[in-house]
């Protein structure tokens, strides 16, 4: 990943561009694939679709949406492909800056640039702060690992599996093939 440091304290309001996280106060690029912000626009509509349908129930925010929800690390700003905040923890207000709250769901997709250590820092960060509903997706794989708060996994989704929004997105489900690209089709 590229990284590049940033305006030095205390200018803790710069704007991270897009495709960028600030980790720490340094930016680090979010180099992500076609088939994975595809993916992570496929599950953004499919959550949309479900909010829109529950008025009330929270906001979906898509991929460059940043979180500014680190208490200790004033310039971390993490990015998740897919974020939702429940209505009870949002201010009835859309803020100018990033949220400041944390997530209560988020989405990774893996791409093909990404690093095994890297995604374990995510995980680590959005445990950090609580998030209690975490979803990775690996393309290739075609599967889902869901992390709970209390750090249980259950076996990996595939894509005939479902995959519910549990008690943080109640009544949310979808089928994990509804938002992975089509399998080629057999040779005949």
């Amino acid at each position: 990943m590229a990284t590049a440091e940033v305006l030095t304290p205390p200018a803790l309001d710069v704007v991270v561009p897009d495709g960028f996280e600030m980790l720490d106060g340094m930016l680090v690029e979010k180099r992500m694939g076609e088939k994975s912000c595809w993916i992570g626009g496929q599950l953004f509509g499919l959550i949309w679709t479900f909010v829109m349908a529950h008025p009330g129930v929270g906001r979906v925010y898509p991929q460059d949406t940043g979180f500014r929800c680190f208490p200790n690390r004033p310039r971390h700003i993490r990015k998740p492909d897919v974020a939702f905040v429940r209505a009870e923890h949002l201010s009835p207000d859309l803020a100018e800056g990033e949220p400041r709250t944390r997530p209560d769901l988020v989405a990774e997709v893996i791409s093909p640039h990404e690093m095994a250590e890297e995604l374990d820092e995510k995980i680590a960060d959005y445990q950090s702060v609580g998030v209690p509903l975490i979803w990775i997706i690996y393309p290739n794989a075609r599967t889902v690992r869901v992390i709970r708060a209390d750090g249980s996994s259950p076996p990996p989704l595939t894509d005939a599996d479902t995959l519910t929004g549990e008690t943080i997105l109640p009544g949310f489900s979808c089928r994990v093939a509804d938002f992975l690209p089509p399998l080629p089709a057999a040779a005949p």
